[in-house]
């Protein structure tokens, strides 16, 4: 006791000899003088040290070994000089603290036998006497969970020795062949359980010419005789085992065998290995349900009774089959009708091509009212790309047994699940399809119990553990099935895979060698022709799953696309594209993840006017892998891009991918052309940029972080390229492979034209002056060539032209098209005539020359409002935006209705407060007389932004980028306004603290002379 601190000693003696809490008072306050910290930096070893201090399972007497080294490291740690009984009595506490509780309640029990007190002699003379039941405690086949066995054996001092007593002291049956790698050597190794180091005979180490020894770390060796065994140091060497490359720790000693010990046994799986098969064949046993599931409900809910629909006369039979099944296995119970209050009629569902059915309930009702929780992140198949290569080695695969029969309903909320059935009422037992907040309850149960596990990757029920190497796969496996057992949770162990070569997941193969690539079921899955516009958007779907494989699937895809409120139609152009599609579906190239040390990175990117897309490929040495690829159709004003910029957002999409594995690798860019080249090498050296005022800015102001190097290939270096490698996504500007005018259409039309008749049949003097420039006639099958250019009969001129000029493309596109391609006589004068009598492109060239700046900024809050509507899947949304604080509210709407605009706006007025200015599109709900009326009735002012020209209401179109990357981003609706509204902009100030200043600054500005001129030029409604 003089060796404690005088407060906590004296505290100490205060106690009462009778207190039965004694004991644990003083534990408590030995932890609190071993937890503080040393007031000499030079105890800091020592401190962390006795933390670490465990029980080791070569000690011939553990507790005796412990006492002894917990003297030394305590006596370092006091802070005046005191008696070695002293640190002994102090030490003893420490030590029983750190015991296994079950061997520290049998000494109590033996002092309280012999009347003795607790002391370091009676410590080790109950420890002598217990010596066997002891030692079992510390074996390493029977570990103690309480202790921290010391099996990576880490660097000792010289004074401290490891003991152990190895069994195979001369060759025993149990043998392996090896290979010592770094020694390029063969050698028998003995296996022996009862070892807890490795070993390597003095005469083997000499084989390999007796390389340098670490002498500072040996072990003590005793064999069955208590004799020592010299042992001359460690030795450190790759050894291959089954084919596979281990880094082992061998100790040289003057034994007459080398051994391998107990801990690389188990960690490299030779033994105990059958431990992992048998805990998941227990995790396979039905057991009754430790997780439960309660659902949250509104108030506005009204229980009611839904009487069950017919069934169908050949159903009832297998529903009544299926519901006493379902009740023998404990998912259903029958419940007498008096008792119930709610109840939702029964749904059957046959099973296509088979006799069976499920069941479950029709809760539509009963959803509205649920409130379904945000669902935890699940794993994606680009979250196993970022592994490295080294990191996919070892792999298996879970598969969880009826995975929402799991778990157990709360008994509040079994009425809500209640179904009517034609053979009375039942009541599940256990979480049921159809209740809307299910899943997401059912994953945030499994992320919070299974997300802590290293080298685990989850998607709902789908499990896969994929490790870099045996031993920290075992780890993670052993962790997965002790939760297992403690919660009860089901796998199926005929669908489960433990240490596969591969394993299937997401729908992909994921394989040991790193690759990824789509299953031999999705790969043969035989797509028909579709009949039906839903046909067709299922078979899209399906291929959809596949993109990351397909270097080319939007480009083929875009055409395939129906748009809305349009009729089905299918002719051979269609179904050559979808053809193609499906070839390529079947034969889609696997990705490989990235080897830790590749070279460079080459991202390689395919453009065109409707579409954007990209291939990662990484290269080490000859070896190129593709890494990822991805395209995507271009949306709204990205069709306006010019090349350089398509260019660009097909690079920014492939960095924004996978940043950080992107942030750490030089980048290899090709580019289409010298120019664009010339101009991207100029601005990556730029610095200082502190907004993106243009498109170009914001693009390159992405890709400043990344080491790229830009480098330009000529097209000749592009062509014949396989369509099984990776370089196909290098494509050029102008060279569009679009079937713009099917050949058979234009041999059907040559036959009767008059031109095609000369050009076939007369000598070239006879032709007219414009087509003798060309040197080669190519004339077969109906149709002609010259120079490689498809000949068009003029009956097809306004068909080609309208397919050329699509989306409203310009003259120069028109023309240069032709140019390369088609042979089209007088093509220059009938292209401006065609542009011309385009309305549309008429009053969108004089709609480009109005100015977009001549609304002045905002100068406060409320000041100018604009607002836009926009689609987001099959929902709509209206979003309003403040343009001085760019504080922005987004509401769902039913529909596009001036009526529902109306409600958005008065939302905002009851939130926010009275604003001015409102700006808005020319759509027919904002031009209509209602919302007209309604405007002027509450003094707001209405300004129309230009037509064809959407960024004239550009503050709209930047709220609803933003409102839209939340979205794809999984968040609600709610949460993305939350987070754009409270992200910091380049002043350090929230839109909503902007929101408050810019309220306090509308006294200061008269808006009537600051809107009149703008007001009348933009609109004369205005």
């Amino acid at each position: 006791m003089n060796a404690l601190p005088e407060d906590i000693r004296d505290a100490v003696e205060d106690i009462e000899p009778d207190d039965g809490e004694e004991l644990e008072t003083i534990f408590s306050f030995l932890e609190e003088i071993i937890a503080c910290e040393p007031k000499k930096e030079s105890l800091e070893s020592a401190r962390n040290q006795l933390f670490s201090l465990s029980f080791r399972s070569s000690d011939l007497r553990p507790i005796h070994a412990h006492h002894q080294r917990a003297c030394k490291l305590i006596a370092s740690m006091m802070e005046k000089e005191i008696t070695d009984q002293e640190v002994s009595t102090v030490a003893t506490f420490y030590t029983i603290m750190r015991m296994p509780k079950d061997l520290a309640a049998l000494y109590f029990d033996d002092l309280d036998a012999h009347k003795a007190v607790i002391s370091k002699e009676s410590l080790e003379q109950w420890a002598t006497q217990k010596k066997t039941s002891i030692s079992q405690k510390f074996v390493f086949n029977k570990p103690n969970k309480t202790l921290n066995l010391e099996r990576s054996h880490p660097v000792r001092s010289p004074v401290e020795k490891p003991r152990d007593s190895p069994k195979a002291i001369g060759p025993s049956h149990w043998s392996s062949p090896s290979f010592f790698v770094d020694f390029q050597l063969s050698v028998t190794l003995f296996l022996d359980t009862c070892s807890g180091f490795n070993y390597l005979t003095k005469s083997t180490w000499r084989k390999f010419n007796s390389p340098e020894l670490d002498e500072n770390d040996k072990v003590e060796i005793t064999d069955v005789g208590n004799n020592i065994i010299p042992c001359l140091g460690a030795l450190h060497s790759k050894v291959m085992l089954r084919a596979t490359v281990y880094n082992f720790k061998f100790y040289i000693w003057e034994g007459d065998c080398d051994i391998l010990g107990y801990p690389e046994l188990t960690r490299i799986g030779f033994i105990n290995s059958e431990i992992l098969e048998d805990q998941l064949n227990n995790c396979s046993i039905v057991k009754e349900p430790k997780l439960f599931m309660s659902f949250d409900i509104d108030d506005t809910f009204e229980p009611k009774i839904i009487p069950c629909r017919p069934i169908k006369q050949h159903l009832r039979q297998l529903v009544r089959q299926r519901l006493q099944k379902e009740c023998e296995l404990g998912y259903l119970s029958p419940i007498d009708a008096k008792l119930v209050t709610n109840a939702s009629p029964i749904v059957v569902i046959p099973k296509k091509d088979s006799k069976e059915i499920r069941i479950c309930g029709d809760y539509t009702r009963v959803n509205k009212s649920i409130l379904i929780p945000d669902s935890s992140k699940n794993t994606t198949i680009k979250s196993i790309l970022e592994l490295n290569r080294e990191s996919i080695k070892v792999l298996s695969s879970i598969d969880l047994m009826d995975a929402y029969k799991q778990f157990s309903i709360g008994e509040k909320d079994k009425h809500l699940t209640t179904i009517t059935t034609p053979f009375g009422f039942f009541q599940p037992q256990r979480a049921v399809f159809g209740i809307s907040s299910v899943p997401a309850l059912f994953n945030n149960t499994l992320a919070r119990l299974l997300d802590g596990i290293p080298h685990l990757f989850r998607y709902f029920d789908d499990l896969a553990i994929i490790s870099p190497d045996k031993a920290s796969h075992r780890q993670s496996l052993s962790k997965l099935f002790q939760i297992f057992k403690e919660y009860n949770i089901i796998c199926n162990a005929s669908k489960s895979k433990l240490f596969a070569k591969s394993i299937s997941f997401l729908g992909f193969v994921i394989s040991e060698d790193g690759s990824i690539s789509l299953s031999d079921k999705m790969k043969g899955t035989k797509l028909s022709t579709p009949t039906s516009q839903s046909e067709l958007k299922g078979c899209l779907a399906k291929m959809s799953y596949a993109r990351y494989f397909i270097p080319n699937f939007a480009k083929l895809a875009k055409h395939l696309y129906p748009k809305k409120n349009e009729f089905f139609s299918w002719n051979d152009f269609k179904a050559t594209i979808f053809k193609e599609l499906c070839s390529s579906y079947s034969k889609a190239i696997d990705l490989t993840a990235i080897d830790s040390d590749a070279d460079h990175l080459r991202v390689e990117v395919d453009f065109d006017a409707d579409f954007a897309g990209f291939a990662i490929i990484w290269t080490k040495m000859n070896e190129q892998k593709l890494f990822f690829t991805n395209s995507r159709i271009l949306q709204g004003a990205e069709k306006r891009y010019t090349p350089a910029l398509r260019f660009l957002l097909g690079v920014s999409m492939a960095v924004e991918e996978f940043p950080s594995i992107m942030s750490h690798n030089k980048l290899l860019i090709p580019v289409p052309s010298r120019e664009i080249k010339n101009l991207l090498e100029s601005f990556s050296s730029f610095e200082g940029w502190s907004s993106a005022k243009t498109t170009l800015n914001r693009l390159m102001l992405k890709l400043l972080p990344f080491n790229i190097q830009w480098i330009y290939e000529a097209k000749a270096s592009q062509k014949n390229v396989p369509m099984d490698q990776p370089h196909v996504l290098i494509a050029s500007i102008d060279n569009n492979s679009d079937i713009i005018v099917e050949l058979e259409l234009v041999k059907s039309h040559c036959v009767n034209d008059s031109l095609y008749n000369i050009l076939s049949t007369k000598p070239k003097s006879q032709w007219p002056l414009q087509l003798r420039k060309f040197n080669q006639l190519s004339h077969g099958d109906g149709v002609l060539y010259l120079d490689n250019r498809l000949y068009i009969p003029e009956s097809l001129h306004q068909l080609l032209f309208s397919r050329i000029h699509g989306p409203h493309r310009s003259l120069l596109h028109m023309r240069r098209t032709i140019s390369l391609q088609f042979i089209v006589l007088n093509y220059t004068s009938l292209t401006a005539r065609f542009i011309k009598e385009c309305t549309e492109c008429q009053i969108s060239q004089r709609n480009l020359k109005k100015s977009v700046s001549s609304l002045p900024p905002s100068s406060y809050s409320l000041e100018r409002i604009h607002l836009d509507n926009m689609q987001f899947g099959s929902k709509k949304i209206c979003v309003l935006y403040d343009t001085y604080s760019h504080l922005l509210r987004a509401f769902y709407i039913s529909s596009y209705a001036s009526s529902e605009i109306i409600k958005c706006i008065q939302q905002w007025l009851d939130e926010l407060g009275q604003f001015h200015i409102l700006v808005t599109d020319n759509h027919k709900p904002m031009i209509s007389s209602l919302l007209e009326d309604w405007l002027a009735d509450h003094n707001i002012y209405h300004i129309r932004s230009i037509p064809y020209k959407s960024a004239s209401n550009g503050a709209a179109e930047r709220g609803i980028q933003s409102v839209r990357h939340g979205l794809n981003q999984l968040l609600s609706l709610k949460q993305t306004v939350i987070k754009i509204n409270t992200s910091r902009g380049p002043d350090k100030k929230t839109n909503e603290e902007r929101f408050r200043v810019g309220l306090q600054l509308a006294a200061q500005t008269k808006l009537e002379e600051k809107y009149t001129i703008s007001v009348l030029t933009l609109s004369g409604s205005g």
